[in-house]
């Protein structure tokens, strides 16, 4: 269950076996681990010597990522820190995945609740574009880096109509290959070493890899709703802590937490007061529930001196695998994210370009039928996991519920208790422990399923808890970190 790190000189470790782990220590005193190890394990432990015997000493992650920084006494590589992300937190999304596989190819029907991934169709007037643009050879030629000019002024009238926000098409709005695409490269274009990154957590892991991969210094705030973040970001600065960005997403992933405009102004207040600038995910941007409409921070007056926002087509629209976002705000930002783009890509294939402008001149209902869509799965998944014995609290906004887990199984963990889930209710959730040390004891349900298929799920989910002797609740469960 540990990754282990030796330490000091090496430890006398014959007859424990590590070596049948994939664990082999060496002359330096380090350990070598096997890639199948390093994808499978969940911690950190130090090897030590007492009395002549191996002494194994867990490491708590702040140490962990205190001692890692160095190696020998010289700074950390990039792909070093990158490691802590391959090993520590994908494993916690991604075992329950390996989980899941193994159960498919057993002949078990699994139902997947674990990844965000979109399961409705593209608007059908945007399929039929590609199809056509793709049958024109001149569209398979290189494209333009930053994105063509009508798909950029697509989105720039976008919000025109939709925020009341006014852009400039040429200096403030790019097009990337996906959110994550623009989140990471924005942060290696604009971080130099040490250049400090406050974010909430629970988190999109990217938030704070992007941040490790750009050699930058990553400060996360706990976010058990958005009043306390916006506490804990004001004592930084009253405390003389000033990041270079404040990075933050909202609608937010995992957590479901919301806000409104006024949030914003405080956000834009404090970069405008201290020089900092914001990078805001707005990935959920059209997923609002019950009459709530998340707000672009670009709505505030001033935003764009410090601001940009990051807007996708995937949830919106239903292309996730089109690859398709914008990045919009900022003049000095859009122009960092366009110079090294210019070295990175040539664009997102042209044809599927033309297809987004048509999704966005075309289908200006589709968000809003997608958002219905969600909210009556939303709606079936409260119902049932209320009648389950599980209740939970509504989200307001986004494609994912986020649940405490049941009392009487927070001792084991959330990444235990989402593969014990997979194996006796035959339903796949996201451990709450991948989005960072903030989400464990909590579980997140994607409503990527269709209510047939849930609405029996989570009977099953009741019957697990009922034979694990959870009894039925009457309130729902607040979901605060």
């Amino acid at each position: 269950d540990g990754l282990l790190i030796a330490t000091g000189r090496t430890p006398n470790t014959s007859g424990l076996g590590l070596e049948r782990s994939g664990i082999a220590t060496t002359q330096s005193g380090t350990v070598q681990v096997n890639e199948h190890l390093e994808s499978t394990c969940a911690g950190v432990y130090a090897i030590g010597e007492a009395a002549g015997q191996p002494a194994f000493t867990h490491v708590a992650w702040e140490d962990y990522r205190r001692l890692a920084s160095t190696r020998a006494g010289t700074p950390r590589r990039r792909d070093d820190r990158v490691l802590s992300y391959s090993t520590f937190t994908e494993p916690q999304l991604g075992r329950t995945g390996r989980t899941e596989a193994e159960a498919r190819a057993a002949g078990i029907d699994i139902v997947d609740m674990g990844m965000g991934n979109p399961d409705g169709a593209t608007p059908q007037p945007a399929v039929e574009k590609v199809i056509e643009a793709v049958q024109d050879p001149l569209n398979h030629r290189y494209s333009v880096s930053r994105g063509i000019l009508p798909l950029r002024q697509a989105i720039v009238d976008r919000y025109a109509e939709q925020y009341g926000v006014t852009l400039d098409v040429d200096q403030e709005a790019i097009v990337t290959v996906g959110a994550k695409d623009a989140l990471a490269h924005m942060l290696l274009a604009i971080l130099g070493p040490g250049d400090l990154v406050v974010s909430p957590n629970p988190a999109y892991p990217i938030h704070y890899y992007g941040v490790v991969m750009a050699e930058g210094e990553a400060h996360m705030l706990p976010m058990p709703d958005a009043a306390t973040f916006l506490q804990g970001l004001k004592a930084m600065y009253k405390n003389g802590k000033i990041p270079k960005v404040i990075l933050i997403s909202f609608p937010n992933n995992p957590t479901t937490v919301c806000v409104d405009l006024d949030f914003m102004r405080e956000i834009v207040e404090l970069a405008r007061e201290h020089g900092t600038y914001i990078i805001h995910d707005f990935a959920y941007a059209e997923l609002g529930f019950d009459g709530y409409r998340p707000p672009s921070i670009l709505q505030v007056s001033g935003a764009a001196d410090y601001a940009v926002e990051i807007y996708s087509m995937t949830k919106s629209f239903n292309m996730a695998g089109w690859r398709v976002a914008y990045v919009l705000g900022n003049r000095r930002l859009i122009a960092a994210l366009t110079r090294i783009k210019s070295y990175l890509d040539y664009g997102i294939f042209q044809p599927i370009q033309l297809a987004s402008v048509v999704a966005l001149r075309e289908c200006q209902d589709a968000p809003a039928e997608i958002c219905a869509v969600y909210q009556r799965r939303r709606d079936v998944l409260v119902e049932c996991l209320h009648a389950a014995g599980w209740p939970v609290e509504p989200p307001k906004a986004s494609m994912f519920l986020w649940a405490r887990m049941p009392e009487p199984f927070q001792s084991m963990g959330s990444l235990e208790f989402a593969k014990l889930l997979m194996k006796e209710a035959q339903i796949a959730v996201s451990p709450g422990i991948g989005f960072g040390p903030l989400g464990e004891g909590f579980v997140r349900f994607s409503m990527i399923e269709e209510d047939d298929r849930v609405r029996p799920a989570i009977a099953r989910v009741g019957t697990f808890l009922r034979k694990h002797g959870v009894a039925p609740a009457l309130q729902p469960e607040a979901v605060h970190v």
